[in-house]
């Protein structure tokens, strides 16, 4: 029997008007006699209540209307591929998100940053040829600095960290942090050198001293963290204009 007529039969067994029985469930008289004339057909929800009413199961009410199986299925199917719609675009804003989130640099200062240990060393003054002259260059006796430190922030992993050059008063280092989804990020150690003309020689036989190679001083300079982040200015002025954030003093560790 088709669901329409079983509705009917069970609402004149109940003695109910239309209105009366749309009253029951919040619809109008109008829907519940589009019900009963198959213009029209209960969603899940009012099946389940109608099942409950009537005191029928959903296998009674629906066995013999093929027509309303078929059609509520298909809303089922569409209402399903639609969630199914939804959730793969919330999955991929989520990746997409995460991946932009995961690559962008984030420009470290002090107060980001725990220093561990600082270990100085003596490196005594040394000749090296230049190659354009054929004359020896001293290079005065000097210190290298070893420095290891901990990012305080969370879920920032190191993407650069290196001494990066020096003017007359500071010796400057780029420091720079990555997103990264990970809870062991504050427990790891980094450590950068900033190493004398000496000693940097000394551990790299490609360096070229000629009229190009510039000197650098070590000793008696505060290391500073310098901000990269505008290129242009990088570029355009020099070290001293652009911004930077004291990280060690000298008189702190020499």
């Amino acid at each position: 029997m088709e669901i329409g007529k079983i509705i009917k039969e069970n609402r004149l067994l109940h003695n109910l008007t239309q209105e009366e029985l749309g009253n029951v469930f919040f619809v109008s008289r109008q829907l519940i006699s589009k019900w009963e004339t198959g213009k029209s057909y209960p969603d899940l929800n009012q099946l389940i209540q109608l099942s409950d009413y009537f005191g029928l199961s959903l296998d009674e009410l629906m066995r013999g209307d093929k027509k309303m199986v078929n059609k509520l299925s298909f809303n089922i199917k569409s209402k399903n591929v639609y969630i199914i719609s939804i959730i793969t675009v919330v999955v991929i804003a989520i990746f997409v998100s995460y991946f932009y989130w995961e690559n962008k640099v984030v420009q470290l200062k002090p107060t980001d940053i725990e220093i561990i240990s600082v270990t100085v060393s003596e490196d005594e003054g040394s000749k090296h040829l230049d190659v354009n002259t054929g004359e020896n260059i001293l290079f005065p006796d000097d210190i290298s600095y070893s420095i290891s430190f901990k990012i305080k922030k969370p879920f920032i992993d190191l993407a650069t960290g290196y001494y990066f050059d020096s003017d007359e008063n500071n010796l400057y280092v780029d420091l720079r942090g990555q997103n990264k989804l990970s809870f062991t990020t504050k427990e790891k150690e980094f450590t950068f050198q900033i190493l004398s003309d000496t000693k940097k020689i000394s551990e790299n036989s490609n360096i070229v001293v000629d009229e190009n190679y510039r000197k650098t001083l070590v000793k008696n300079k505060k290391v500073k963290i310098i901000d990269l982040s505008d290129s242009v200015n990088q570029v355009n002025n020099n070290l001293a204009d652009l911004n930077s954030w004291l990280l060690i003093d000298h008189v702190d560790i020499k």
